[in-house]
């Protein structure tokens, strides 16, 4: 019976952290263990204190491409810092993420999702940082597009 399965929060060593997520809240019997090890590690590794929905809605204001930027989540850590994690499926765009600051981080989403990691100190930064690489992003994309013209015409 599917209710018997536990969250994938539940399946964590931190339950209240992510019950809050929408990964938290999801019951998948069939991700590897792998996923749950990499959640707990950045818990430790990052000094992880709460999520931080508030933020994690500005980063998906200020990113107009739900691809790129799928599977948002925020978190606060210790010392005014913050972590951004995201996770898109696929692995189209590992360059636009290295040119922002993003390093790539162990999966934490899904076996097909790569997740990338930022972390930033202090809000004002934090919003900052966002208008820079939501410009550059898009930037990125429209040269995409025209390479993509040239080569059509």
């Amino acid at each position: 019976m599917k209710s018997d399965i536990k969250t994938n929060a539940e399946r964590t060593n931190y339950p209240e952290l992510y019950a809050v997520t929408y990964w938290g809240g999801q019951r998948c019997d069939d991700l590897p263990e792998r996923i749950f090890e990499g959640r707990n590690a950045i818990v430790e590794r990052y000094h992880i204190i709460s999520y931080n929905g508030r933020l994690r809605d500005d980063v998906a204001r200020y990113f107009r491409n739900p691809a790129i930027f799928d599977h948002i989540e925020v978190y606060t850590c210790e010392w005014n810092y913050y972590l951004i994690i995201v996770s898109p499926y696929g692995r189209c765009f590992n360059r636009t993420f290295h040119a922002t600051g993003f390093y790539p981080e162990r999966q934490l989403y899904a076996p097909s999702a790569e997740s990338w990691a930022f972390e930033i100190q202090g809000v004002r930064q934090f919003k900052r940082h966002l208008r820079i690489v939501g410009e550059l992003i898009e930037l990125r994309l429209k040269i995409k597009e025209r390479r993509e013209e040239w080569l059509i015409h």
